[in-house]
């Protein structure tokens, strides 16, 4: 199977009027149906903000970059035709580490949530089985099974090789990161994606030279969506925003919430957390 022919390709690259219009139909459709307590900007940023832990958790396990950015692309995806009140997204985020874990490295659930820090008392708050359970039929649905991630590592390192700037691949690399946590998956080819990193470190005339005889699609400004896709924006809440909004939502909302909440408490009485490993 080709990126051409895949169900990324295929099912998982909108135009961005497509994929705000999809957001905002689900965030309608959530709104007739549940108490809705924030705007859809706001949504946005509270998901955003869950896909933050979500990389910050993955280096916890050790998942390499492959493995993080894969988690990351398959919760992006989740919340195209989701809303948080349909999905929690701490429970997408925990759902799409142990789907790539299942993958790439088998572990079972309870090994996963020791590796990524929750302790007896989350298990006693949140039922981690019962609520996994009840979670990974809906993030399985809403990525219509379809878990194959094409990511652009790999194009950085293509276009470089033989290049008299070979050596700034891994440059390339660290802007990817970045650009990994824009919509920019959702709106581009990964292939697009590495020349555009490649564009901030040697410039974006030499990135696109770089190509050689790759044929860029036809009807493609390839100058037009490198200068878009650099100007992406990530924005996700702050922790004193999640706070309040998680004191509004419930439980299943708060995991981190409340995680952070009794390592803070338990430090001002000079005692371990309960909940996470000093």
């Amino acid at each position: 199977m080709t990126f051409q022919t895949s169900s990324q390709a295929q099912q998982f690259i909108f135009t961005p009027e497509a994929l705000y219009n999809r957001r905002l139909e689900a965030y309608k459709a959530a709104s007739a149906s549940f108490s809705v307590s924030m705007s859809f900007e706001d949504h946005i940023r509270y998901v955003n903000y869950y896909c933050d832990k979500l990389l910050e958790s993955s280096q916890k396990i050790n998942f390499n970059r492959f493995q993080r950015y894969t988690a990351l692309a398959l919760m992006q995806r989740v919340y195209i035709d989701r809303t948080i009140w349909e999905i929690p997204p701490p429970l997408a985020m925990i759902s799409c580490l142990f789907l790539v874990s299942k993958f790439i490295r088998p572990e079972t659930l309870d090994n996963l949530l020791t590796g990524l820090g929750f302790g007896e008392d989350f298990y006693q708050k949140f039922d981690p089985a019962r609520q996994m359970a009840k979670v990974e039929i809906g993030v399985l649905t809403a990525l219509d099974f379809k878990l194959k991630v094409y990511l652009p590592f790999h194009q950085v390192v293509a276009i470089c090789d033989g290049k008299p700037f070979y050596q700034e691949h891994e440059k390339a690399q660290q802007k990817l990161f970045e650009i990994l946590k824009t919509d920019a998956l959702l709106l581009y080819p990964p292939a697009q994606l590495a020349v555009a990193a490649l564009a901030t470190v040697v410039g974006e005339e030499v990135a696109i030279e770089a190509l050689g005889d790759v044929k860029v699609p036809e009807g493609v400004d390839l100058s037009q969506n490198i200068n878009d896709i650099l100007a992406l924006e990530h924005n996700s809440m702050t922790p004193e925003e999640i706070k309040a909004a998680e004191e509004s939502l419930g439980a299943e909302f708060a995991v981190f919430h409340v995680i952070e909440r009794e390592r803070k408490e338990s430090a001002k009485n000079d005692g371990p957390t309960s909940m996470v490993p000093p």
